[in-house]
C-alpha cells in the first residue's frame, strides 16, 4: 500500500452505516467548515459523500466517527 492509500479514508460496507448526515451535521460533529470538509475529500483525507437521491448527499455516521478517531486518538 502506498503512503498516500495509507492515509485515505476507509469506508464501511454498504448496509452496515446506521445514520446518514448531512452537510450541517457533519460541520457540528468535525467543527470544520463547508469548505475545509470538500477540500479534505479533494485531498483524500476526508471520507467522501454519499449521493442518496437526485440532488442529496450525506455522510454515513460511521465513517465520520472512524475519521474523528483517527485525527484524534484517545491515550490509554
Amino acid at each position: 500500500m502506498t503512503p498516500a492509500a495509507e492515509n485515505r479514508p476507509q469506508l464501511q460496507p454498504a448496509g452496515r452505516t446506521g445514520r446518514m448526515l448531512k452537510i450541517d451535521e457533519v460541520v457540528d460533529q468535525t467543527s470544520l467548515s463547508r469548505s475545509a470538509i470538500y477540500r479534505a475529500i479533494a485531498a483524500g483525507t476526508f471520507p467522501p459523500n454519499r449521493q442518496i437521491g437526485r440532488k442529496r448527499v450525506a455522510w454515513a455516521e460511521c465513517d465520520i466517527d472512524a475519521w474523528k478517531e483517527r485525527r484524534f486518538p484517545f491515550p490509554n
